[in-house]
């Protein structure tokens, strides 16, 4: 059977398909970064997911929370494996609809996708529909930013009311409403103790988020992934985002032996310019 080509098949439409490490993904010809990144080197942040992929392990429950339109989530679901699980958690309409294609196209039976807003309880959202037509950094969009008039209204929820028993990873991306997800996750922090990963490229909002994992006794280390790499999945030398980065940090939970290459948060007013990514993940050797 032939290959689809979505360009011949809907020449006017916005989604594109491409090969990744972790399967096909669908991906938007017109976001500026995710969409971009997928469409020239097969991956998006490709260092992020090498450092998820050192994280979790066959069986292990994820959480991916601001899911987008789910590589991230595809690369999870395949190092969890069929006997463990990812939640992956995603706000906006369209993408959440992109994600779910991805799980089906590459033949997930392991994620489970809800159309909610992460948040600190439960409620309602207004999400505004952003053209998928238009060029933009879909990722980008606030929810809290301001109150929007029009859109689609989103459940907002806990990540507690999945009322999870074990939990080994914890990636929360919510464009600057991250500390409200995480005054959600109270009870599965307590239960699970997660590694965490946080997005934190918004300034303003840096202090607090530090403060309250460290509060929480989580160690946190600068993740600092840039776009292109060398290597890249589609062997594109090539850099179309010169230094354009994600900014995250890492946070082990207290008592965690994992040790970390990379440097270490050290306050809430800590900043990240000029540091290199986390780039190993290793886990200290059981003791017999």
């Amino acid at each position: 059977m032939p290959a689809v080509d979505l360009a011949e098949v809907h020449p006017e439409g916005y989604t594109r398909l491409a090969r990744t490490r972790d399967g096909v993904i669908l991906y938007n010809r017109f976001d500026q970064f995710i969409g971009r990144s997928i469409e020239l080197y097969g991956e998006y942040c490709g260092e992020r997911l090498d450092l998820f992929r050192k994280i979790v392990r066959p069986g292990d429950i994820a959480i991916d929370a601001g899911a987008n339109i789910g590589s991230g989530t595809v690369a999870l679901a395949q190092a969890v494996g069929a006997t463990g699980a990812v939640i992956a958690i995603e706000a906006q309409r369209l993408l959440h609809q992109i994600l779910c294609a991805n799980v089906a196209i590459n033949s997930l039976t392991n994620v489970y996708a809800p159309l909610m807003a992460a948040g600190e309880e439960a409620g309602q959202l207004v999400v505004p529909i952003l053209s998928p037509r238009v060029e933009n950094n879909f990722a980008a969009l606030g929810l809290k930013d301001q109150e929007w008039e029009g859109g689609d209204a989103v459940p907002l929820n806990t990540i507690d009311s999945f009322e999870l028993r074990h939990c080994r990873l914890l990636a929360i991306d919510v464009e600057g409403m991250e500390v409200d997800a995480l005054r959600g996750a109270e009870a599965t922090l307590a239960t699970c103790a997660p590694v965490v990963h946080v997005a934190n490229h918004r300034r303003d909002k840096s202090a607090a988020l530090i403060s309250h994992l460290q509060d929480r006794g989580y160690q946190l280390y600068w993740d600092i992934a840039p776009v292109w790499r060398p290597g890249n999945f589609a062997g594109n030398d090539k850099n179309h985002f010169a230094e354009t980065v994600s900014v995250g940090m890492l946070g082990l939970p207290p008592g965690d032996a994992t040790r970390i290459e990379g440097r270490k948060v050290e306050g809430p007013n800590d900043v990240w310019s000029g540091i290199s990514p986390v780039r190993t993940f290793v886990p200290e050797p059981t003791q017999s």
